[in-house]
């Protein structure tokens, strides 16, 4: 059995996976540094209308597995898919946070819910007071990287060819995409604005990943190029 140094030396692009802990640390740091200072705080009248509906937790959630899942399975089955699959989700999370970090911004923590009024008990409550206390006060939301990935995730699993004879994955994906959408503004933890822009982002960046890997593809498969 290969040992995980093996795997490296033949799999030099497993690498571009440390970046997670730089853009972990990245995100603390902002929303740290810019937790007591003046940013723009979004927030629309539309969010006023939308109620808290707190199982949308589950799916929010589930967008780290997601990830996690998309990666591994890509990085299983070939170089391409897995460069293709972390290229859509590195640019929909590098490039979100850049524009954070010259434009800091973030909600209101009035676009909450306030759990005493709100009358009830249970575990998804519970997980969502989990991820407030995590996120507090919450920064660096425009545009949502929840929404930005999901639709990346996504176009991974449609464009990936091993999965090209497959519906299912593609309808649990897109379902799956839809409903972190969705749970993002059902949980209060983006505007409908972030969402709206978030996912716009995603297809901007997803059509560009594509157009990239094509000509890339393309050009390697002219003779005497």
């Amino acid at each position: 059995m290969k040992t995980v140094s093996d795997y490296i030396k033949t799999h030099k692009y497993v690498l571009l996976l440390l970046y997670w802990p730089f853009h972990t640390l990245w995100f603390e740091l902002l929303r740290v540094f810019t937790a007591d200072k003046d940013v723009w705080l979004i927030e629309t009248e539309f969010d006023k209308s939308i109620p808290f509906i707190e199982w949308f937790i589950i799916p929010y959630i589930l967008w780290y597995f997601y990830i996690a899942a998309v990666l591994i399975y890509s990085l299983y089955k070939s170089k391409r898919e897995f460069l293709r699959s972390y290229a859509l989700i590195f640019s929909c999370m590098f490039i979100p946070m850049l524009f954070c970090t010259v434009v800091p911004n973030g909600l209101p923590l009035s676009i909450r819910p306030d759990f005493e009024l709100l009358g009830r008990e249970n575990f998804a409550i519970d997980l969502v007071r989990f991820i407030y206390a995590a996120d507090s006060p919450p920064r660096a939301v425009m545009p949502s990287m929840h929404c930005t990935v999901a639709v990346a995730l996504f176009f991974a699993v449609l464009f990936s060819e091993s999965l090209s004879v497959y519906r299912s994955p593609k309808y649990i994906a897109g379902a799956l995409s839809a409903a972190i959408i969705l749970s993002t503004v059902f949980i209060k933890q983006h505007s409908v604005a972030d969402t709206v822009a978030g996912t716009c982002f995603g297809l901007i960046a997803a059509a560009a990943i594509r157009l990239i890997e094509h000509k890339i593809y393309r050009t390697r498969a002219i003779p005497g190029i």
